[in-house]
């Protein structure tokens, strides 16, 4: 939803609800973000350049300068307020090696077809993810596939032995 709305990289949020978010921890911000979904959160957001860099539907800054303890804006920076609808937000757990827009490219190596996959949750969605992005990369000529499970952070047992599945024929994959 942030993004849809116009949140960038590199924004900083500086209020919530037109309420000052600085000397607050990342779980408080975190409190104040969320609530029901299809509500509305408006953010106070601070971006390099000025009003020409605002989003569509960027309204006037609640919090325009120095409040309390809180500095105003940085040099060369402006602040505006977007208002921004929650909803569940289903983050992918099936990643390329880079984005180009809002698709991952997976080729490390176009002219070798050699792909990456990087796998960073077991969930439901991981092993239709991963069978899908396999599919798509073999219809493309893949032939070898960097499978990254760094960082990952568990979850599911099931989804990881159904992603075991996938590039496993024979054999035991949990035994107890």
């Amino acid at each position: 939803p942030a993004y849809e709305a116009g949140v960038e990289a590199d924004d900083v949020v500086v209020a919530v609800n037109g309420t000052s978010v600085f000397n607050l921890s990342a779980d408080e911000i975190i409190d104040q973000l969320l609530g029901t979904p299809n509500t509305a959160v408006v953010l106070t957001i601070e971006r390099e350049g000025g009003a020409d860099v605002h989003p569509r539907g960027a309204r006037t800054a609640s919090i325009p300068g120095a409040i309390d303890d809180a500095p105003g804006p940085r040099a060369g920076h402006s602040r505006f307020d977007l208002e921004i609808v929650r909803r569940p937000i289903k983050a992918a757990t099936i990643k390329g090696l880079h984005r180009e827009g809002d698709q991952w490219q997976y080729f490390v190596d176009p002219v070798r077809k050699i792909a990456y996959i990087r796998v960073t949750q077991f969930t439901e969605t991981t092993v239709p993810a991963l069978a899908d992005a396999t599919r798509r990369l073999l219809a493309d000529g893949m032939t070898g596939l960097i499978l990254d499970l760094r960082f990952n952070t568990g979850g599911s047992l099931d989804a990881a032995i159904g992603m075991s599945d996938l590039f496993l024929a024979e054999g035991g994959i949990v035994s107890t």
